[in-house]
């Protein structure tokens, strides 16, 4: 699949029309720009020369940018021992990048827009007047700006970075059928036959089914992850002994990095998230602050018995066998929650 269709990705249990509803949102954004032939009462300005333009001098300004920032700036300081990381040589390519193929998108646009003009002009279709279409470029740029920076900067096969232009999305999905089509004279059933149709392919996504079914199965606030059960419980047995702080365990599957950045970050540990649980929402402390997660002081324990699934979710686990003083209290899902004895915390 394409890269532009990442944003439309998920959306279908359909996955090769992905790149139709593509196009369709791709035509909203381009015929919402054009006018067509002009009406008799249209005033017809000169055209204005090319360096007089707003538009074009602001792309000609990005692309002027972009190669002196290559030529004067990146040069310079990537030719040298300068002792740059990585990730700020990566931060300045893409910013030059961004400059060069923004400024020259610009410039193409414009010159498609003009081309599909006369070409509609002749054929006597007017999308719209000169003065709505300029309004409405505002609201083209507001989509077309975030998701042209995504699919510059987004890794491969992560499509949720789209998601949260979705509803941007599907409001040019619809101008595509409400506004468009019956500018070119396509038969009212016939549109309305895509409509119900591309109705249809969206709204049957997976995404959107589980979130249906699990609505009508534990009704629409759903039930509470295993994570926050366990958190919940423990908050319970704390409040009833009228305490606002324990040390608290984790035995969790980790990434490296959580214990590993703590000597640079106290907040990178084991079980941040639970703190976090039982802090904010229940203003529970967690006395435990130990990298790893664990401590011998610990009068709680949550224990993790088996790992997220999907490949990239954390593997690590420190072998450490759960102290005999331990008894199990309750377990929700693959936690379990344990509690010192009392004669071993004295």
């Amino acid at each position: 699949m394409c890269s532009c269709c990442r944003s439309t990705e998920g959306a279908t249990s359909f996955p090769n029309l992905n790149i139709a509803l593509f196009v369709f949102v791709l035509g909203s954004c381009i015929f919402l720009n054009l006018t067509g032939y002009r009406s008799k009462n249209d005033g017809i300005s000169a055209p204005q020369p090319f360096w007089k333009n707003s538009t074009n001098r602001l792309a000609l300004g990005m692309i002027l940018i972009g190669v002196l920032t290559n030529e004067f700036v990146i040069a310079r300081l990537l030719g040298i021992e300068t002792g740059l990381e990585l990730s700020t040589i990566r931060t300045l390519r893409t910013i030059e990048k961004l400059l060069l193929f923004g400024g020259g998108s610009i410039l193409a646009g414009k010159w498609i827009a003009a081309l599909l003009d006369r070409l509609l002009r002749r054929i006597g279709i007017q999308v719209q007047d000169a003065e709505h279409a300029e309004q409405l470029r505002a609201l083209v740029l507001c989509l077309t700006i975030p998701w042209f920076i995504l699919l510059m900067v987004a890794e491969p096969g992560k499509p949720e970075r789209f998601w949260w232009l979705w509803p941007l999305q599907s409001m040019f999905l619809a101008a595509f059928f409400t506004w468009i089509l019956p500018r070119f004279s396509i038969s009212r059933p016939l549109i309305w036959l895509m409509a119900i149709g591309t109705s249809v392919i969206v709204g049957s996504n997976p995404f959107l089914l589980h979130r249906i079914n699990g609505w009508r199965e534990n009704g629409w606030a759903g039930t509470d992850a295993p994570s926050v059960q366990a958190v919940n419980y423990l908050t319970s047995e704390l409040k009833a002994q009228g305490r606002n702080k324990a040390a608290i365990g984790y035995h969790f599957f980790i990434y490296r990095f959580m214990a590993a950045y703590n000597i640079t970050n106290p907040q990178y540990k084991v079980g941040m998230d639970f703190d976090l649980l039982f802090k904010y929402p229940h203003e529970i402390t967690n006395t435990n602050q130990c990298a790893e997660g664990l401590s011998p002081l610990d009068e709680y324990r949550i224990v993790q018995t088996t790992p997220q699934k999907g490949k990239e979710a954390p593997r690590l686990y420190f072998d450490v066998p759960l102290d005999q003083d331990f008894r199990l209290l309750r377990q929700f899902g693959p936690y379990q929650v344990f509690k010192r004895s009392e004669i071993a915390m004295r």
